[in-house]
């Protein structure tokens, strides 16, 4: 974690490269945003909301009837 007392030890370079990691993250965001507004606008769909660090990756609870959880049901029989 950051400490602020140590602040004065962090080189330009250190600081440079994490301003741009905090930069590059947000611009990631900002695209996936773009995006989804745009296929909602060309589909005529309401976009989700999607806060800052949202992945759009597949979540095997999202589908309830999808394998892994008809696997899991199975076995609790």
């Amino acid at each position: 974690m950051f400490n602020p007392t140590m602040a004065h030890e962090i080189d330009d370079e250190e600081k440079h490269q994490a301003a741009s990691k905090i930069q590059a993250k947000f611009r990631e965001y900002k695209a996936r945003k773009e995006t989804k507004e745009a296929l909602a606008k060309k589909h005529d769909v309401e976009p989700t909301a999607m806060t800052p660090g949202q992945s759009n990756s597949h979540d095997v609870n999202a589908n309830p009837g999808s394998s892994a959880n008809a696997t899991s049901a199975s076995r609790s029989k």
